[in-house]
């Protein structure tokens, strides 16, 4: 995943993005060209009697449509992190949807906590009753750097929690 840090003029900003592989139109081309071979062996199994050959080879197709077609929804995540003077302000931009969430800097908390049946690690912002999972598209280590950058970034207290 690739993690941007930018100065702004009211503070400091961390962008995560997911890496993008392919574009639409190569996406496109890659259904295409998979469809063509896996149609043209399907038909000439079909052509010697396998004709049970045929319902399958769609639904792989169909199948690599549905994956490739939830990347490219995907494509355009972005999760925005920007500490300012008086606030944390988180913007994220899932599927198109965009949802932003403000903390009170100086009251902000966060830890770094083993997330359930799994060895990764979650980054959470809490604030009056209020927590948010932050760095879902960074790396454990990308997230280690993240959350120790943060930690000098928030209220007075944010050391001795640790």
């Amino acid at each position: 995943m690739a993690l941007t840090v930018r100065q702004t003029t009211a503070g400091q900003e961390w962008i995560a993005r997911p890496n993008r592989a392919l574009g639409p139109l190569q996406a496109r081309r890659l259904v295409l060209s998979a469809a063509a071979v896996t149609l043209l062996i399907a038909f000439a199994f079909s052509a010697f009697g396998a004709w049970p050959v045929l319902p399958f080879a769609g639904i792989e197709i169909a199948a690599l449509w549905l994956a490739l077609r939830h990347l490219q929804r995907h494509a355009d995540d972005e999760e925005r992190i920007d500490v300012e003077e008086a606030e944390i302000t988180i913007t994220r931009l899932v599927a198109g949807h965009r949802e932003q969430h403000r903390f009170s800097r100086y009251w902000a908390r966060m830890r770094l906590e083993p997330a359930p049946g799994s060895r990764v690690q979650r980054l959470i912002l809490r604030s009056h009753g209020r927590e948010l999972e932050i760095g879902r598209l960074l790396t454990d280590p990308q997230r280690q750097a993240l959350a120790d950058e943060l930690k000098k970034k928030l209220g007075p207290q944010q050391a001795s929690l640790q």
